[in-house]
């Protein structure tokens, strides 16, 4: 897999998957409403509605053409800025890898600013995402036999932090 860290104000091509992460009774990340401006609208209505609230874990996507950084756009929640610590950051790592899994992204894009905040730094997560990353999408097939699908993708192949 490749782990790029790239600037918000550079060009680059859609991803798979764009994925944000959300504290528990506190507002979207500004950066979110500059870079997917229909998806910040969304967000703000589920908020309201009492659809998604931030709590660890929890998820909220949508899937539209019209998004610009990627199709499917999601937003993880992180529970409360009181409560978080490397600990979460490292589950919360593994557990956006294994949406991405699901939802079979080539190439996924997190937003790192959405991070700010409590115990672990903007660095910390710089280098806990990357390898939890790695641990998260390694997958043992040694033994299995060859599938077409798996030879077309549906693999983890980018990971670039914004």
């Amino acid at each position: 897999m490749k782990i790029e860290v790239q600037s918000i104000s550079e060009r680059r091509k859609p991803a798979d998957l764009f994925i944000a992460v959300f504290f528990e009774k506190e507002k979207p990340a500004k950066d979110i409403e500059s870079l997917e401006p229909q998806f910040a609208k969304l967000v703000k209505t589920a908020l309201e509605k009492g659809r998604f609230e931030g709590k660890f874990a929890q998820t909220f996507s949508s899937f539209s053409g019209e998004n610009r950084e990627a199709q499917e756009v999601a937003v993880f929640g992180l529970g409360q800025r009181k409560n978080y610590r490397r600990s979460c950051l490292r589950k919360a790592a593994g557990q956006m890898i294994q949406l991405a899994k699901s939802r079979k992204a080539g190439r996924v894009r997190i937003l790192l600013d959405s991070f700010a905040g409590g115990q672990p730094t903007l660095a910390d997560a710089a280098g806990i995402i990357p390898e939890i990353s790695l641990l998260a999408s390694y997958d043992f097939d040694k033994y299995k036999s060859k599938k077409e699908e798996d030879k077309k993708g549906g693999r983890l192949e980018a990971l670039e932090l914004l």
